[in-house]
């Protein structure tokens, strides 16, 4: 099994060996797959540093004695949305 990383740094070596071995495999949903989810993960990594940072307001506001009712609804929506990623 060869490692994603390998095949997206070596596109045309892997295409090449795959036509040797007489396979006809079209590597261009591979490549748009990969580019989806390297961008899902670079969203879902904002996401979860937004997150941290606004849990950290949180924690701030409540031993400050003020209200952050607001922040923590914002934050069940932004922790839905990594879910859902």
């Amino acid at each position: 099994m060869l490692e994603l990383k390998f095949v997206r740094d070596n596109l045309p070596v892997v295409e090449q060996a795959l036509k040797n071995r007489n396979a006809s495999v079209d590597l261009t949903e591979f490549i748009g797959m990969e580019r989806k989810r390297r961008e899902l993960l670079v969203e879902v990594e904002a996401l979860k540093s937004k997150r941290n940072t606004v849990s950290q307001e949180v924690s701030r506001l409540k031993t400050s004695g003020l209200d952050a009712e607001a922040l923590i609804l914002e934050m069940r929506g932004v922790g839905d949305r990594i879910a859902s990623l």
